[in-house]
């Protein structure tokens, strides 16, 4: 009996020395799923949205694109002026749903055309489909804003086919370029940009300190359409009582 303990106390021994220490480890993985939905869809490089080029006017910009669709593709860029060259604009059908923006800077030698804006901020407007974009053919920003100063609006209408309103409660814009261009000054309380289109705006806070919506929503004139409204909050900088946000309405119950 005593050696048969002996035996197994030994065998205990050695399973314990041959075990390695081995120490327990979290992983942590993110999976986004827009309106609870999965869908496949085209991406560049593995991104969306897609990346962002900055330049300025006179800098040489090559861009080598590498088609791993099953289908052809075109990039198109609003505001890259090219004379004479047939494709510089597409053709209905051949717009794309997922892709990449490009911002034009004033080169650094050249000053704004309006008093120089305190900061940039692009804002890209879009849309998201459930479904494959090209089947149903066939078939939240939040900005801090300071007191007094003026900030200079990027915005980018990156959605299918709608034409898009813009608008920040109680404050006005003025419209100062488009596509890569400056325009004549034009002040407006919202604007109306279509697909692919850029506009840039001038934003003065010059409203009482508080939170503000800030609005985009399709425009469409048929019957069936998804109307929308997509918000942010433009966020004053400073101390005080932010208000809040308005209970949403409710059907009566009847007794």
């Amino acid at each position: 009996m005593l050696s048969k303990l002996l035996l197994l106390c030994f065998l205990g021994v050695v399973l314990l020395g041959g075990v390695t220490p081995s120490h327990a480890a979290v992983h942590r993985y993110r999976f986004e799923a827009r309106l609870c939905t999965n869908k496949t869809m085209l991406t560049i490089n593995r991104q969306f949205p897609g990346p962002t080029i900055y330049a300025r006017r006179g800098d040489l910009v090559i861009v080598d694109v590498i088609n791993s669709a099953d289908h052809n593709i075109t990039i198109h860029w609003h505001g890259v002026k090219m004379p004479r060259y047939p494709w510089k604009e597409l053709f209905g059908g051949t717009l794309t749903a997922n892709g990449l923006a490009i911002l034009f800077m004033a080169p650094w030698t050249e000053t704004y055309p309006f008093p120089k804006p305190h900061l940039e901020v692009p804002i890209l407007l879009g849309d998201w489909f459930n479904g494959d974009v090209q089947e149903i053919m066939e078939d939240f920003l939040d900005p801090e804003v300071e007191s007094g100063k003026t900030y200079l609006l990027r915005v980018v209408n990156a959605v299918m086919n709608n034409i898009m309103f813009f608008k920040i409660a109680n404050h006005n814009v003025t419209v100062v370029g488009t596509d890569a261009a400056y325009t004549k000054p034009l002040r407006s309380d919202y604007i109306a940009i279509s697909p692919g289109q850029t506009m840039d705006l001038l934003l003065v806070a010059d409203q009482q300190p508080s939170h503000y919506y800030m609005a985009s929503r399709a425009y469409a004139s048929g019957g069936d359409f998804d109307s929308t409204t997509t918000t942010g909050i433009v966020e004053y900088v400073g101390n005080y009582t932010p208000p809040a946000s308005p209970r949403p309405r409710t059907t009566s119950r009847p007794n």
